[in-house]
Order: C-alpha cells, then sequence, then structure tokens
C-alpha cells in the first residue's frame, strides 16, 4: 500500500485512518492520517493506555499516481488502449518500470503499424512520470492528429497514466 505499515507493536502497525480532505501541492496530493496500535472498532475500556495512543502522519504521492495497473514477476500483462488521436505534444508515459514494457501503435482496428511494433520499439524501463515512446527508424509526430491505439507489453512495471 501507500501507506507504509510499521513494525508490529509501533503506532501504525495495526490501524491508519486518513483524514478527510487531500491538500495538493504542486503536482502531488498530501494525505495526513493517524496510526495506531489498536485494531478499528476496539473497545477502548478493554486496551492498555498505550495502545489507545496515536501517531500523526502524512503522505504525499504524485496526483497521478493514486491508481495504477500493476504486473509482477516474468509474466508479461498486456493493455490495448482506446482509439486516440495523437496531439502535437505526443505520447507519453507515466510508469515505474523494474522490467520493461515494450509498445506498438496500431490503427483505430488495432492492427498494428508498420514500423510500430514491438519489435521497432525501444523498451521502457525505470522511474519517469514521462517516458518517452520511440521506435527505431519512425516516430510517434509522423501520425500527429491521426487516429491510433497503443498495445503495451507490460513486464514487472505499474502504469500511472497515458498522455497523449
Amino acid at each position: 500500500g501507500w501507506i507504509e505499515r510499521t513494525e508490529p507493536g509501533q503506532p501504525g502497525s495495526v490501524s491508519s485512518y486518513p483524514v478527510q480532505g487531500i491538500v495538493k501541492q504542486g503536482d502531488n496530493w498530501i494525505v495526513p492520517y493517524s496510526a495506531g496500535r489498536a485494531k478499528h472498532n476496539a473497545y477502548c475500556d478493554r486496551l492498555e493506555r498505550d495502545d489507545m495512543r496515536n501517531i500523526a502522519n502524512m503522505v504525499r504521492f504524485h496526483q497521478d499516481r493514486l491508481v495504477g495497473l500493476a504486473t509482477t514477476g516474468k509474466v508479461p500483462g498486456f493493455l490495448l488502449s482506446k482509439p486516440f488521436i495523437i496531439g502535437a505534444d505526443g505520447i507519453t508515459l507515466d510508469a515505474d518500470v523494474k522490467g520493461c514494457i515494450r509498445y506498438s501503435l496500431c490503427d483505430a482496428f488495432g492492427q498494428p503499424m508498420p514500423g510500430y511494433s514491438t519489435n521497432d520499439c525501444v523498451p521502457i524501463s525505470g522511474d519517469s512520470h514521462s517516458h518517452q515512446f520511440r521506435w527505431k527508424d519512425k516516430d510517434a509526430s509522423d501520425l500527429i492528429f491521426d487516429a491510433v491505439s497503443l498495445r503495451l507489453e507490460l513486464q514487472d512495471a505499474t502504469v500511472y497514466a497515458i498522455r497523449y
């Protein structure tokens, strides 16, 4: 999860409760939360005084990274986007890639386009909010204002956003 658990017996090892409201700070969101050792709905009269103590903390994450599509291990996962129009800024990917992502551009019907296949792509790896899509001999800028779909082959990666 995005709120890390603490060691057993420490505040935050059993319960964490976000405070209502998210604070926006630039491109990040900050979520304040309280954490304790007592289980939710535990009877306070049966708890030791130390178990009733909570800590206040916060978690910070990029606003596009609340939810992601993840794969783990060696078995790849696949994603085919709905058709979209490539804008003047091209296509970028917000992803944390421990393995690699291979990709292809397809026509609006999902058929691979010549020169834009997974065999022609330069695989993506690493953690970035703006991975660039590149092919060996082609550039997505050649397809600006064309309807395409994007096919991703993910291996040990989390995709948060595709921008076009």
